[in-house]
């Protein structure tokens, strides 16, 4: 964080001196310098003033001096400085005595009136101890400000020499610590690099060991393959010679089939050509009777017609689609169930069949019909 010093001289001039944060010496001794040379300036300005004012009194306190007084003053004090650069002056008596050659011997001022020589001498006297004593004050406070300021500069070079040096032993620490760190860090490489290399060692002794034994797999195996190899082409020699023979037997028995054939049709012949002159020429032929279509149709219904009345009718017997969760098995049992009670003939349960099924169920009964033709009730 920045920090400003403000600072003000004897004579009233003002200096802001920025102190930025982080200080070193070098920093303070550079700030040190750029202050006492700009103080050594405003004393060196103090001086001259002061030199001006003890060759030329000041007119400002006492009577109010008038526009005649004031061009007087200005005319005296050129006068001084050029004998000044003629010759050096040499004391207060001479400085006055070239004073009083230089002022008239009597001074009109239309507001104050006339004033002699010697009153104007008493009162640039006046004036010149006025200011003189001023001064003095002045450069007491100004030598007292410098003095303030110069401590509080060291007081505050001393604590920033203390952090100064706080922070290098932190960081001389800290170096320290870095270099034992970095001494631990490089045993453990090399402890590390030496575990590496016996990891290594291992490995490839690994790797011999299994390219030896892999070396020694692969010979089995080839040797394992050409044994299966043989008895392979043993079982193939084998299968060749009983399809060859297989084939031959069957010649033979195409042979002896088609000798056996030739035989039984001349036996044929022979018996139909010693029978044949025996044989009626016109015979009725035998006429089977058939039955009513009443009794072929429904040919239990004469045996018990009562239960055939009480037979359930198509509302009350179960259905089957076949799709979600179903149970074909509690069909079937139902149906048995209502079979027994009312001894009903498969004719009866294979002629409700199509109806006990719906959607899925229906579309898997006429495939199977078609596929497998007419069967019973237990078939189903």
């Amino acid at each position: 964080m920045n920090s400003y010093l403000h600072i003000k001289s004897f004579l009233g001039q003002e200096k802001t001196i920025e102190l930025l944060g982080g200080w070193s010496p070098l920093y303070f001794k550079d700030k040190v310098k750029k202050i006492k040379n700009w103080l050594k300036s405003q004393s060196l300005l103090f001086v001259d003033q002061k030199k001006e004012l003890e060759m030329t009194p000041a007119l400002e306190e006492g009577p109010v001096a008038s526009t005649s007084s004031r061009s007087i003053q200005r005319e005296a004090q050129r006068t001084s400085e050029e004998e000044e650069r003629s010759q050096e002056p040499s004391g207060k008596g001479q400085r006055q005595s070239k004073l009083e050659q230089t002022l008239p011997t009597r001074v009109q001022d239309p507001q104050l009136g006339a004033f002699s020589h010697g009153q104007c001498l008493q009162y640039g006297q006046d004036s010149y101890g006025i200011h003189r004593k001023r001064a003095g004050k002045d450069l007491n406070a100004f030598s007292t400000q410098i003095i303030d300021e110069i401590q509080f500069f060291k007081s505050s070079i001393d604590v920033e020499i203390g952090q100064f040096y706080a922070k290098f032993n932190k960081i001389t620490s800290d170096i320290s610590e870095l270099k034992q760190n970095d001494k631990k860090y490089i045993e453990w490489y090399k402890l590390k690099n030496v575990r590496l290399d016996s990891i290594i060692n291992t490995c490839d002794r690994i790797e011999s060991k299994f390219q030896a034994q892999n070396d020694e797999m692969e010979d089995l195996s080839i040797l394992n393959i050409n044994y299966q190899l043989r008895i392979l082409k043993d079982h193939v020699l084998e299968i060749i010679n009983n399809i060859n023979q297989f084939a031959t037997n069957l010649e033979k028995s195409d042979s002896e089939r088609q000798k056996l054939k030739n035989e039984i049709i001349a036996n044929v012949e022979q018996i139909h050509k010693n029978y044949e002159p025996h044989m009626p020429r016109h015979s009725t032929p035998f006429t089977e009777e058939k039955p009513s279509l009443k009794g072929s149709l429904t040919p239990f219904l004469g045996e018990n017609p009562i239960c055939a009345k009480d037979i359930p009718k198509l509302e009350e017997w179960p259905t089957f689609s076949g799709e979600g969760e179903y149970n074909h098995i509690e069909l079937i049992r139902k149906i048995d169930m209502l079979q027994e009670d009312f001894q009903i003939p498969d004719e009866i349960i294979l002629g409700k069949l199509p109806s006990f099924f719906t959607r899925t169920a229906k579309k898997w009964y006429y495939k199977m019909r078609l596929d497998h033709g007419k069967h019973d009730w237990p078939w189903w």
